[in-house]
């Protein structure tokens, strides 16, 4: 799955929580590879914000079946999910919840081939 956002104003972080719709598990998705050692899939938990976001002029996106899995990445389990897109306000503190915006999206399924 690909998730695509527009931003009008420009943000001080974003982030997506994918949950299972069954287990109610989350999962933070790999939003910046930039950290990503090729050689073992480890990554930094730096990856999972794309912190300061200006406004766009375009969508942007980015796929969210990868996760941050303790130290390294890792693919979704099948199943039925959503996603929540969340949006830190411009000044924003991350600690509280009303300085976040949020978007969840309808539910969809993840089948890997055998």
């Amino acid at each position: 799955p690909i998730m695509l956002y527009h931003l009008d104003y420009p943000a001080s972080d974003v982030r997506v929580k994918v949950t299972n719709t069954k287990t109610r598990k989350s999962y933070w998705s790999v939003l910046d590879y930039s950290t990503l050692n090729q050689a073992d899939w480890s990554i930094s938990s730096t990856s999972t914000h794309t912190y300061k976001q200006s406004r766009d002029a375009s969508f942007q996106g980015f796929y969210i079946d990868m996760f941050y899995n303790n130290g390294y990445v890792d693919y979704l389990p099948e199943g039925t999910y959503t996603a929540q897109l969340r949006v830190l306000k411009p000044l924003g503190k991350a600690s509280k919840s009303k300085d976040w915006e949020t978007f969840t999206t309808p539910k969809f399924s993840i089948e890997w081939p055998s």
